[in-house]
């Protein structure tokens, strides 16, 4: 199937997001989650609609569709599909406009804030939504009116599809090291999967997961993926070396010839209609 972009619209004027490219890059070159998660995305879908067409995806906090390509590619022969792809930075959208020029018309990509975007979703319209890691840029206390509203927007056997990094795996310890310095700054990116199921946890889900693996070569493309990971901003740590060597240390049992080696775990909330 050939992704392409059939629009590019903003909505509504809201705060640019920056995004840390070199992390996110390194992430994707040196991990396999971006080949994991789709598959399982797929499965999860095929294993709901069998048999029935599915035409209307929406995909809030796309990034650079790099999930929704690959789950689409799945679903090639499926002509009809109509899909949504909204987010809020800039320069995913930048990407975006070059990535896709001149492909065939598949994608509608709205550049806005997905808190405003669902607003725009009709009532009883959409078979799948998907929400991958996008939950840390929303406050936590509009979580329940967030999914109540997709909620109201699914179609009779719609799925929501919620994605968002666990505290198990291995990389957890790196992180707790150095929290106080990231609650410091008051940043989101201490929220994770056991967050979003505590604060939802009176509306029925069924859970899924998957593990990945990163083989980053060296301890910069270490500290840049865990960066990008948590989203920290560059000279948001207190001390830039202190964090080094807390990762340093705490990852010398991942040693490997060629790098490290490091496991991570994605949990999947399911949430019908």
């Amino acid at each position: 199937m050939t992704i392409m972009i059939n629009e590019i619209r903003q909505i509504n004027e809201s705060e640019n997001r920056v995004f840390d490219f070199s992390g996110y890059d390194i992430f994707k070159k040196r991990g396999n989650r971006y080949e994991i998660l789709p598959n399982k995305v797929y499965e999860i879908i095929k294993n709901r609609f069998k048999s029935q067409e599915i035409d209307n995806i929406v995909d809030l906090g796309s990034g650079e569709l790099t999930l929704i390509e690959k789950t689409l590619g799945f679903l090639d022969g499926k002509k009809n599909i109509t899909c949504t792809s909204v987010d809020n930075c800039k320069d995913v959208h930048d990407r975006i406009k070059e990535k896709y020029r001149n492909k065939v018309d598949f994608v509608n990509f709205v550049f806005d804030d997905l808190m405003n975007f669902k607003e725009e979703i009709p009532k009883n319209s959409v078979d799948v939504i998907l929400i991958s890691h996008a939950i840390y840029h929303i406050d936590p206390k509009k979580w329940e009116e967030l999914l109540l509203s997709l909620k109201s927007k699914l179609k009779e056997n719609g799925i929501i599809i919620l994605i968002s990094r666990s505290i198990m795996g291995e990389w957890w310890n790196v992180f707790k090291s150095i929290e106080p310095e990231i609650e410091f700054y008051k940043l989101k990116s201490h929220i994770f999967s056991e967050n979003v199921i505590e604060k939802l946890s009176k509306y029925n889900f069924t859970k899924d997961h998957i593990t990945f693996s990163l083989h980053p070569k060296s301890l910069d493309e270490l500290i840049k993926i865990f960066k990008f990971l948590y989203r920290i901003p560059e000279n948001y740590i207190l001390n830039e070396s202190l964090l080094r060597s807390k990762i340093k240390s705490l990852s010398e049992n991942h040693l490997y010839k060629d790098g490290y080696k490091i496991e991570l775990y994605d949990e999947i909330l399911i949430f019908e209609k």
